[in-house]
């Protein structure tokens, strides 16, 4: 694969773990109210998604360099951004 494949590849790679993360987060804190045990929901919730957000970086370094985990942690960051304003309504003011 060509550079570009590869760092259009990291990029994907970096918004699915962040997509997975934070879609894992907002399901955690909807069920949050719900649950008989808080603390081990929000702690398994926590270990679980880091857990595969951290292998997925480490697959992404050893497949390609630490390039490519800086573009897949640029695509991490934009699925956040992304997630929470769709989340949040967008921005309403500017105040």
């Amino acid at each position: 694969m060509n550079d570009l494949g590869v760092n259009i590849f990291s990029l994907a790679a970096g918004a699915m773990f962040g997509i997975l993360y934070f879609q894992g987060l907002w399901l955690t804190l909807k069920k949050l109210p719900n649950t008989g045990q808080p603390v081990l929901l929000t702690m398994g919730s926590f270990l679980g998604r880091t857990a595969l957000c951290v292998l997925g970086f480490y697959l992404i370094v050893t497949m390609v360099n630490l390039e490519g985990l800086m573009i897949s942690i640029i695509g991490f960051t934009a699925s956040k951004i992304t997630i929470v304003h769709l989340r949040s309504g967008g921005i309403k003011s500017w105040k």
